[in-house]
């Protein structure tokens, strides 16, 4: 199984590698009021609007708010969204039998 994966929070996540559009570094967030916790806010990316998920938010982590954080951006069919990295690990490839991630 193909990965992309990601560090944050001392810990090693992945994404599904297609759904894995690029990285970028890190840009200037715009607010939205109102919006849940874990939406840190949107960016502009390349003319489209990207929703950017706070993953220490989602992981229940403190964040370090010294470091800059890349951005993964994930695309597909039904959404764009942008998640905080800390560090970026890049492909792997796992064996079938480590599966564990949830789609």
């Amino acid at each position: 199984m193909d990965i992309f994966a990601f560090y944050i929070g001392g810990r090693h996540y992945a994404f599904e590698i297609d759904k894995v559009a690029e990285v970028t570094e890190p840009r200037r967030l715009v607010s939205i009021p109102k919006s849940l916790k874990y939406i840190k806010g949107v960016i502009n990316f390349k003319g489209m609007l990207y929703s950017i998920i706070d993953t220490y938010s989602i992981f229940s982590l403190e964040p370090k708010h010294s470091q800059e954080h890349d951005i993964i951006i994930l695309e597909d069919e039904n959404y764009r969204l942008g998640f905080l990295s800390e560090r970026v690990i890049g492909a792997l490839t796992i064996p079938e039998f480590q599966e564990g991630i949830v789609s």
